[in-house]
C-alpha cells in the first residue's frame, strides 16, 4: 500500500483512496501520480507484459506464435508509445514459448538460417541433415554435417548415405561394394554351375 499523505503514486500503478493498484498484465503506465485505471495503456496487438505493474512500454513482449524482428528500425518496429510490434512467426521458426525475438527464436528441424539476426529460415535441401535449435549456420547441423544448409559431410573422406542420411567413411563404401561385387560374382558362378548341370542332365536323358 502507498499512503496518499506520504508517497507519490509510482509508474506502473494507479492510486485512489490511499491505495495503489498495479496496472494489469498486458498494460503499462510510465507516468506517476495517476488516479484511474484508464492511465494504464494496453500493449499493442499480439503482445503482453510478463507481470502486472509494468512501467515501461518495452515490457510488452510477443505472445506465443508471434515474433519481434529486432532488425527493423524503430519507426516500423514500435507503436506511438514505443512498445514493440510483433508479427506472425515466420516459416521455419518456433515461437511457441512467447517473448520470441530475432535472437531467441528456435529454428525448427529441417530449416537453416545463416546468422543470429536473420529473420527468415530456408528449408535444407537434404532432409534430415539440419537438426534445428536456438542458433544459426553450421551449429544447426546434425552431427557429422557442415557447410551451407548442412549439405556436406564434416570430413572429405566421408560421403552421405542417401538411405540413412548419415556420413559414412569412403572406406566403408569401398568395403561394402567389394562385398556386393563378390556376392554377385558368387551368384553368377553358382548360376553357371547350375545351368551346366541342367544342360548335362538333359543331354544324358536324351
Amino acid at each position: 500500500q502507498y499512503q496518499s499523505n506520504c508517497t507519490v503514486c509510482p509508474s506502473g500503478f494507479w492510486c485512489t483512496g490511499g491505495r495503489a493498484y498495479a496496472c494489469a498484465t498486458g498494460t503499462f503506465s510510465p507516468l506517476t501520480r495517476q488516479d484511474h485505471a484508464g492511465a494504464c495503456t494496453l500493449c499493442p496487438f499480439n503482445t503482453t507484459t510478463l507481470s502486472p505493474g509494468s512501467a515501461d512500454p518495452t515490457a510488452c513482449v510477443c505472445l506465443f506464435d508471434f515474433f519481434d524482428d529486432l532488425s527493423r528500425d524503430a519507426s516500423s518496429a514500435t507503436d506511438d508509445h514505443g512498445a514493440r510490434l510483433c508479427a506472425s512467426c515466420p516459416l521455419g521458426f518456433d515461437c511457441s514459448v512467447g517473448a520470441t525475438t530475432t535472437f531467441t527464436a528456435n529454428v525448427t528441424s529441417g530449416f537453416w538460417r545463416h546468422s543470429a539476426n536473420a529473420t527468415r529460415a530456408k528449408p535444407c535441401p537434404i532432409d534430415g541433415t539440419c537438426a534445428g535449435g536456438s542458433t544459426h549456420a553450421e551449429a544447426l547441423c546434425k552431427a557429422g554435417f557442415q557447410g551451407h544448409y548442412c549439405a556436406f559431410c564434416a570430413s572429405a573422406a566421408f560421403y552421405i548415405d542417401s538411405l540413412t542420411i548419415e556420413c559414412r567413411s569412403c572406406g566403408e563404401a569401398q568395403a561394402f561394394y567389394g562385398r556386393l561385387l563378390l556376392g554377385i560374382l558368387a551368384a553368377l558362378v553358382g548360376l553357371v554351375i547350375v545351368s551346366g548341370y541342367a544342360i548335362s542332365l538333359r543331354t544324358h536323358l536324351a
